[in-house]
């Protein structure tokens, strides 16, 4: 019998991990609380990383088909200084997470998996021997136990178990918007006041519109997040030009920022994080899907090379402990940088200091762009 795993959440890291394992002939369900296609809060940047798991999973091809953007350039605005440009060591790529969530888990399905949607995990039991979820169904509100050896968290909350990151006052917002007069090969990022914005293209010709926004600010506009956006174009000249033919074709949508490291501490055996439920970093860099796709990745051969080596559990099960060095590898420079440069492009004096110095230095700002993952 091969070994039963339960991933709970279909964004990029629970599918690519479902994927994998289902290949390596894994007994794989995925429980997903709503119905794909869907949106979600993020910068919509496919970096290496993200593509480097694109290509082992065969679908490069495909997000090329899905009209896949190349972004070769990093344009940074703040407003007392001209634009500074950097281009980027490796190529970046502008994509829809509805697209992009939906082509990943149509992989994992053709790859063998289960998939409940739309259904709710509400609980997640763990003992010596096996796993098992409690879940609801959306639509007939019944519920079910199911039972594996290993669960997998993805939801990208780092809700269970307790005790939970300390939430951040930032909040993500984001939209789509059509004509925008910008450059259709960049991601660019506005210096605001006390936050950030950045701006790049998607497919069909539309722009992605991402902003971190300290929730003090959020409450002062009463939640509307239109009247919102209109006081921050007043922030940024540049940002105010980009969209004064734009349109928007979709609605606002919000999500708390978390910020938080890796803590083996709180996972016990058998329960196994993934992408933002693991660890978060400052959504500034870009990195968020890639660095979630490749815990994926991390976590799915280590639970294949365990079992191979040692058999089907209960014989020792795999825990986050054992991973916590390669997880760490991959999140904590990144999160450093990317928290610096946020703050730096959330202060407008900081942020024509940090211009002027990478302008002066281009090599430090290409070591930047590599360290951080680009």
């Amino acid at each position: 019998m091969n070994p039963r795993v339960l991933i709970i959440g279909g964004g990029p890291a629970g599918s690519v991990a479902a994927a994998l394992l289902a290949r390596a002939c894994w007994d794989v369900t995925l429980i997903e609380q709503q119905s794909f296609p869907r949106d979600k809060v993020c910068g919509e940047c496919i970096s290496p990383t993200a593509m480097q798991i694109m290509a082992r999973l065969g679908l490069k091809s495909h997000c090329h088909d899905l009209g896949i953007v190349p972004l070769s350039r990093t344009i940074l605005h703040a407003e007392s200084r001209p634009p500074l440009t950097i281009h980027l060591p490796h190529e970046c790529y502008g994509l829809s997470r509805a697209k992009m969530d939906l082509m990943l888990l149509n992989c994992a399905i053709e790859s063998g998996i289960r998939v409940l949607q739309p259904v709710r995990c509400e609980q997640v039991f763990v003992t010596d021997h096996d796993a098992s979820v409690l879940v609801r169904a959306a639509r007939s509100n019944e519920t079910q136990t199911l039972f594996g050896d290993y669960v997998l968290i993805a939801d990208g909350k780092s809700a269970w178990p307790p005790p939970r990151p300390a939430p951040t006052a930032d909040i993500g917002v984001k939209a789509h918007f059509r004509n925008v007069s910008g450059p259709m090969d960049a991601v660019e990022l506005f210096a605001l006041d006390g936050h950030y914005c950045g701006l790049n293209p998607v497919e069909d010709g539309l722009s992605n519109i991402a902003l971190s926004v300290p929730s003090q600010k959020v409450r002062k506009s009463s939640g509307d997040l239109d009247a919102l956006f209109r006081r921050i174009l007043l922030d940024n000249r540049v940002l105010a030009e980009r969209l004064r033919s734009a349109v928007q074709v979709s609605p606002w949508i919000s999500s708390p920022l978390p910020r938080f490291a890796v803590n083996s501490h709180r996972w016990p055996d058998g329960v196994l994080p993934l992408g933002n439920a693991a660890a978060s970093l400052e959504p500034i860099g870009g990195e968020g899907m890639g660095l979630a796709m490749q815990s994926a990745a991390v976590v799915a051969d280590s639970l294949v090379n365990h079992h191979r080596h040692c058999g089907r559990p209960p014989i020792k099960r795999l825990n986050l402990s054992s991973l916590a060095a390669e997880m760490n590898r991959l999140w904590r420079r990144r999160r450093l940088l990317c928290r610096l440069s946020a703050m730096a492009m959330s202060r407008p004096t900081w942020a024509v200091a940090s211009m002027d110095l990478l302008a002066f230095n281009p090599r430090l700002a290409n070591s930047l762009l590599i360290a951080i993952g680009k």
